[in-house]
């Protein structure tokens, strides 16, 4: 009980720490050291595409932190390999950032959808890559947290069978030219 107290009362402390982080880094390179840690995934066979405009800057511990997330639930969802494919892709819509994580794994039912955002709660109906029940039900609620601190969305979208899709909206205000 104490540590799940410990880990709500660390919530906001953690937000802060990622946005006042002054480092910002070019969005390519952020998308390329992604790739370098997915490099397990990639010889299983599972394919990433980085589309992400050349010459923007962004907060690099946040999107780290963020796309880590979010990247990395993609590569678990896919279970066959040779045809698993993640993207990543950004773009400007106006006065925000757009970035989209699509898969091409596993997918959703209507109702885990509606919980993935819930702290603690973990998908337990389909195995992960071959291990039922991994993580620890956090991570998408800390994502959800911090893109809102960020003055931002997130959003999914999924389909069983069909894999997931998350949406990420951001105001300009974070990115800076490179």
């Amino acid at each position: 009980m104490h540590r799940l107290l410990a880990i709500k009362c660390s919530y906001d402390p953690i937000s802060i720490a990622l946005l006042k982080d002054a480092e910002h880094a070019p969005l390519e390179e952020i998308a390329e050291s992604i790739r370098s840690r997915a490099q397990p995934h990639l010889e299983m066979g599972i394919s990433f595409v980085a589309d992400v405009p050349s010459g923007l800057s962004v907060p690099r511990r946040l999107f780290e932190t963020v796309l880590g997330h979010l990247i990395g639930n993609a590569f678990k969802s896919i279970h066959e390999p040779p045809a698993g494919r993640v993207e990543l892709s950004a773009a400007i819509d106006g006065a925000s950032l757009v970035v989209r994580v699509q898969d091409n794994g596993v997918g959703l039912t209507e109702r885990e959808l509606g919980r993935i955002f819930i702290p603690l709660v973990r998908r337990a109906s389909l195995p992960v890559q071959g291990e039922p029940g991994t993580g620890s039900g956090l991570g998408l609620s800390i994502v959800k947290r911090l893109i809102e601190s960020a003055g931002g969305t997130i959003a999914a979208r999924s389909q069983r069978g069909q894999g997931t899709v998350f949406e990420v909206k951001l105001p300009l205000s974070i990115v800076r030219n490179c």
